[in-house]
């Protein structure tokens, strides 16, 4: 009996065990290097929100109180008040 067969699906067995971890490695550091990207797109994306919040709040803020302490006079108080809680944030 030869053992030809045999060295011969060693041989392929080898050779097929070490492709697949070097497909499994890059496609590992292909998709990390994915997470990484999505991470930064979705922290950049969170930030653009908060800054248009933001900016909702201190458009709000200057519409209402920024007349009224602009139209005060010198040494006059400021009789009203910007409410802490507003809708601005609250889901419909």
């Amino acid at each position: 009996m030869s053992c030809e067969p045999l060295i011969s699906a060693i041989i392929g067995g080898g050779l097929a065990g070490l492709f697949t971890f070097g497909g499994v490695r890059l496609a590992e550091k292909y998709n990390r290097n994915r997470k990484a990207e999505d991470e930064k797109r979705v922290i950049a994306g969170l930030l653009h929100s908060l800054h248009d919040e933001i900016e909702a709040v201190n458009l709000q803020y200057r519409e209402r109180m920024g007349k009224q302490i602009e139209a005060l006079k010198k040494g006059e108080p400021l009789l009203s008040f910007f409410p802490r809680r507003t809708r601005l944030f609250h889901s419909v």
